[in-house]
């Protein structure tokens, strides 16, 4: 089972791996699916990535990489 530390540095990986632009929305959904885990973890994951200043939050419309 994997813990939100454990998809938190799953997340930054994948942001490393594959270039990720600034800017580009992280859809949890799409998270969730590559990682093989409930959009739960990666939720909480996302939100401590926006606490540390690595992505950015918008009401409504998700999260971002800042």
């Amino acid at each position: 089972m994997s813990g939100p530390s454990t998809v938190l540095n799953r997340i930054v990986e994948l942001l490393r791996q594959d270039q990720i632009a600034v800017g580009t929305h992280l859809a949890a959904q799409q998270l969730a699916d590559r990682l093989r885990v409930s959009r739960s973890p990666v939720n909480q994951a996302l939100a401590r990535l926006h606490e540390q200043g690595l992505l950015r939050h918008l009401p409504n419309r998700g999260y971002f990489l800042a």
